[in-house]
């Protein structure tokens, strides 16, 4: 069938009769002959090259056969005073934790892809000028920590200075997102003394967090950083180049600290001696480390024999979440900001 359009142009160049607007035209034997005779030969060469195409393109490998290792993620350092059982010869009470308390915890997770919850109460910090009662070097008097962060500072500070290292100062401490873009604009301003805007703002975003983004924002995370006599900045070399960092390095997880993050080597993260034993023992980062506790549930360690941490995690149950924890035994509780929340006992 063709339409009245086509069939007009058609007799325009010959005459044919016409009848309600349209006409059947029927391809002449010669065409028909043409196309039969096409049709064969396309089922010919499909099954030629059917054939023939085993024989050009070998199979060399079967892939159903090879075996595909299994995705590593992180490692875990296999350590003697570790176990994931809990303990049958103490005795256990029940405690509830309500979301709210959890949220105070040491263990929250903070990152790009871990933003701090809605409903958070802001950190209760302290000048650690004023409260680390100078026992706590400081690079600029308005640095603010939490008061249990402090306290842990004193303590490390004091057993680094009797053992005669020096040099170390407590660099940055909580800030607020309007600090946080401040800071931002000041490193721009100094990277673009050296370097083309494009660079500049390279060096800012890998060495920065977003404003109000990242673990600073909370109470127990600062950044302690060596600092030559005099020169008023900070050393750019690892800690673990040299003496004095490697003694920080040596005593920081005695006293609960942490470093959370290996993209931030100078943040130590005041996590508590249970969870900085834990993490030091199995060499693992905070992100690793809570992946670990989901997986395990229970982390059990000792101490000459004698147990000495009793670590538990567990999904948070709606608003509240009970826990079997020894009686006795000194615990704090924490939410991981994953659904998770953990206690860590000292015994």
């Amino acid at each position: 069938m063709i339409t009245e359009y086509e069939w007009r142009m058609r007799t325009a160049v010959r005459r044919r009769p016409a009848w309600v607007g349209a006409q059947c035209i029927y391809p002449s034997r010669l065409k028909k002959m043409a196309q039969k005779y096409l049709y064969r030969l396309a089922i010919l060469l499909s099954v030629v090259f059917s054939l023939w195409m085993p024989i050009m393109f070998q199979k060399t490998e079967n892939y159903a056969d090879i075996e595909v290792p299994p995705v590593q993620g992180f490692q875990v350092r296999q350590v003697g005073d570790v176990t994931y059982a809990k303990p049958d010869h103490l005795i256990y009470e029940t405690v509830v934790f309500t979301y709210e308390q959890l949220q105070r915890g040491k263990m929250l997770l903070l990152d790009e892809s871990h933003p701090l919850p809605e409903g958070v109460l802001p950190p209760n910090t302290a000048s650690i000028a004023k409260y680390g009662n100078g026992m706590v070097p400081i690079h600029s008097l308005n640095i603010k920590s939490g008061r249990e962060t402090i306290d842990a500072l004193k303590a490390l500070f004091s057993v680094l200075k009797s053992e005669g290292y020096e040099g170390i100062y407590v660099y940055q401490g909580t800030t607020t997102a309007s600090e946080q873009y401040q800071r931002l604009i000041q490193d721009m301003r100094m990277h673009m003394k050296n370097h083309i805007p494009e660079e500049a703002r390279a060096k800012v975003l890998n060495q920065a967090e977003m404003p109000g983004m990242g673990e600073m924002m909370q109470e127990h995370t600062v950044e302690l950083r060596l600092i030559p006599n005099g020169s008023g900045k900070p050393e750019e070399n690892s800690l673990e180049a040299s003496r004095t960092g490697q003694a920080l390095l040596q005593y920081a997880w005695r006293y609960g600290f942490v470093r959370s993050d290996p993209k931030w080597p100078y943040r130590f993260r005041y996590v508590g001696k249970a969870h900085a034993t834990a993490m030091t023992y199995l060499d693992l980062n905070l992100a690793d480390y809570l992946e670990w506790l989901h997986q395990k549930g229970v982390i059990a360690i000792s101490s000459g024999g004698q147990l000495q941490y009793f670590i538990l995690c567990q999904p948070i149950n709606e608003e509240r979440t009970a826990f079997e924890i020894p009686e006795g035994a000194q615990y704090e509780a924490s939410y991981d900001n994953t659904g998770y929340a953990i206690v860590a006992c000292t015994l």
